[in-house]
């Protein structure tokens, strides 16, 4: 029934309550039906008999009365938890009862209004699905036993004490694989064994593998490791080195025994071996390595207050264009294999290691001249030390003869009084081991930096952003001062020490920068 508004109802309830309600003429007169005027003076009528002090209460409205239940639905009530017990099929379907509940009321509930009734009285009750298959009898001696299993006993004991006692008790398999973590066919396979066997066949002992089938698995791996030491050639395969399609074949046709790709694979793994790529070890072929390496430990132990070492190298030269590298992106980003170069950068160098300062300039190539510019850049700047260290690599115009000529003007004493520069001493890295190079390691952190994903517009731009770098890692370790080796910057491979262990320069970095 459609509402009406509340002005309508208020002016059928004055009427009432003054004795001259007229149906017809109200109607009439509110522009309703005369049936909607005689339901609202029914409902007015029954407020009076049964809450009279609400009849000035428009919007109360009387509780409902719950409905008496029918025959029907008490007979259906009665005899469901005689179904459920008495049903045979390992799950409690609905089906299944419905047609058992057809046999004794021919005319009882439809399917439909069965399978309702059923799952409300599965709820009220908690009847679970597998209700039927709970454990009904525990002997007193097995109590005892499960209640110490499940204050006292292992973990494993506990879990099926609470099974067991919880199944007794009624409650249904989902609080049940809740508490103990297990599957739903666990607790069943638990219950079932416990109905059969009692706690002899719940308390089972470990599996044991049988002894012969563990010594035909190590005879498996022992012919496996026989094939594996001798060249595939032997065996007619033209390979250098062993497939997993070749070891079934070769291990069939010699030991004559079947064998699967998937058993070889299994062996393989359980033997700790499988595919790796082999890698280049960097190592220096320097007979005088050690020697080397000891007199650089010696003055890095032994730097006075007043002594500097710089790690010197060369950074490029790298092209002035477009260049690949990590960043967030929506979408994978492309690269052109053929691009025209901007311009070309040529980076010198030099980490001071006891201070953590980079000095640099820019150049066009690399040779003896550049290096002479850096060792005269040098003492300009650290003019009022006592002693400058240089190392770098053994690059051939680290070696130069002018380069070492020009050191010995140096450190002359005509030369020092008239310029009042400090001494200087180069110590060379052993031959093939840049990878001992503290200042690659900074050089990683500036192509990941400043060149990766860069695509500047010309060379100056680039040595702006360059110049800026150092410009604030410098900024950074003067007001934190710490010497290279700790935590530096963020943006290094590796913390920028000596260390004859360790890789300082990132190959994956200098391979963008190209």
């Amino acid at each position: 029934m459609n509402k009406i508004p509340v002005s309508k109802i208020s002016r059928i309830s004055e009427e009432f309550l003054a004795g001259t309600l007229k149906t017809a003429k109200l109607a009439a007169e509110l522009h309703i039906t005369r049936r909607t005027v005689a339901r609202r003076v029914a409902k007015l009528k029954r407020l009076a008999a049964a809450f009279p002090d609400k009849l000035q209460d428009l919007s109360f409205n009387p509780p409902r009365q719950p409905r008496e239940k029918t025959q029907l639905y008490r007979d259906l009530i009665g005899i469901l938890p005689v179904l459920v017990d008495r049903a045979a099929t390992p799950c409690l379907y609905a089906e299944s009862l419905w047609a058992e509940y057809r046999k004794i009321y021919p005319q009882g509930y439809g399917k439909f209004w069965f399978e309702h009734h059923y799952r409300a009285w599965r709820a009220s009750n908690q009847v679970c699905r597998f209700y039927n298959q709970r454990v009904r009898v525990i002997s007193p001696e097995d109590d005892a036993i499960l209640q110490k299993w499940r204050s006292a006993g292992s973990r494993e004991q506990w879990k099926k004490a609470t099974v067991i006692l919880g199944s007794f008790a009624g409650r249904t398999l989902a609080e049940l694989m809740g508490q103990v973590e297990k599957t739903r066919p666990t607790l069943l396979e638990w219950i079932e064994n416990y109905k059969n066997g009692g706690l002899r066949k719940l308390d089972l002992q470990p599996y044991t593998t049988c002894p012969a089938l563990l010594e035909g698995v190590r005879l498996k791996q022992e012919n496996l490791t026989r094939l594996l030491h001798q060249a595939p050639k032997l065996h007619g395969f033209n390979r250098t080195s062993w497939r997993v399609e070749d070891l079934v074949t070769a291990y069939q046709a010699v030991y004559n025994l079947p064998i699967s790709r998937s058993c070889v694979l299994e062996n393989l793994h359980k033997m700790g071996l499988g595919y790796y790529k082999s890698r280049e070890l960097l190592t220096s072929p320097d007979p005088d390595f050690r020697e080397k390496l000891g007199h650089i430990k010696h003055i890095l132990r032994n730097l006075g207050e007043h002594e500097r070492f710089f790690s010197v190298d060369e950074y490029g030269p790298f092209a002035i264009k477009l260049k690949t590298g990590r960043s967030f992106t929506r979408e994978r980003q492309t690269v052109p294999q053929v691009q025209k170069s901007k311009g070309c950068v040529v980076l010198i160098a030099a980490l001071e290691l006891s201070r953590n300062q980079v000095s640099h300039f820019y150049s066009y190539k690399k040779n003896t001249d550049q290096m002479i510019r850096l060792l005269d850049l040098l003492l300009e700047e650290y003019r009022d030390t006592e002693k400058l260290y240089l190392s770098w690599d053994c690059a051939s115009f680290h070696a130069a003869k002018k380069l070492y000529a020009r050191r010995d003007e140096i450190n002359s004493e005509a030369y020092r009084l008239q310029h009042r520069t400090p001494l200087v001493e180069f110590a060379p890295l052993p031959v093939s081991a840049q990878f001992l190079n503290v200042i690659e390691s900074v050089f990683s952190g500036l192509a990941r930096a400043v060149i990766h994903n860069s695509n500047y517009g010309s060379a100056e731009e680039c040595r702006a952003a360059i110049d800026r770098h150092f410009m604030e890692r410098n900024r950074h370790f003067r007001e934190h001062p710490r010497r290279a080796g700790n935590k530096i910057w963020g943006q290094e491979l590796v913390a920028p020490e000596f260390h004859e262990g360790r890789h300082t320069k990132s190959l994956s970095a200098m391979r963008g920068a190209r």
